[in-house]
């Protein structure tokens, strides 16, 4: 039998998404019951990539306007996803929302059934790219940068996507060989090797 534990704490979850809203009191209609039944809840458990140090303001405005005390962890992308994964075999208790930028890992949670839906009065606001089965939402831009030595990378190879990175590195593989660096794969599921 599929474990429900992260799906029974969603009022709580869902709370943490209006905090922005009431911010400018534009709390929509039909809220109040998300946000009481978040506070019989009592905490929001977060499991996030984003440093506590960033969010920390947010955290506080949240607990200041709902009265709900938030659990936030911060750790990398593989951490999140396997400590929520074994949580779940377990049947223990879990996150109530996952905030990485590892979205290949968010979807296959998605993918497999581990998500609670949500259809919020907000999705017409928000890019459909950024919404995929009412289950996960891209809350944010993630910026990907390639930085180069301009004294060893000429100005014809500068690649512009990750495509031509790809194509560079294998064409000139003895050249860049050593010379190129990337997140650790085993410690970021955001990364990719090639």
């Amino acid at each position: 039998m599929k474990n429900l534990n992260h799906k029974l704490r969603l009022p709580a979850a869902l709370a943490l998404f209006f905090a922005m809203q009431a911010a400018y009191a534009l709390v929509p209609e039909g809220y109040q019951a998300v946000i009481d039944g978040a506070k019989k809840e009592g905490k929001l458990l977060v499991y996030s990539v984003t440093d506590t140090a960033l969010v920390r303001p947010l955290i506080k405005d949240f607990e200041s306007l709902y009265g709900i005390k938030v659990e936030y962890n911060d750790m990398n992308s593989t951490e999140l996803y396997n400590r929520f994964i074994s949580e779940n075999a377990a049947n223990s208790t879990s996150a109530d929302v996952l905030w990485s930028s590892a979205m290949d890992l968010q979807v296959k949670l998605v993918n497999d059934g581990m998500m609670a839906s949500y259809e919020s009065p907000e999705a017409s606001h928000v890019p459909q790219w950024a919404q995929y089965q009412k289950q996960a939402y891209g809350t944010t831009y993630e910026p990907l940068a390639i930085v180069y030595n301009k004294r060893l990378v000429p100005a014809n190879e500068v690649p512009q996507t990750r495509a031509e990175l790809i194509k560079l590195l294998t064409t000139q593989a003895d050249k860049y060989k050593g010379k190129v660096t990337t997140y650790d794969i085993e410690k970021s599921a955001s990364a990719s090797t090639t």
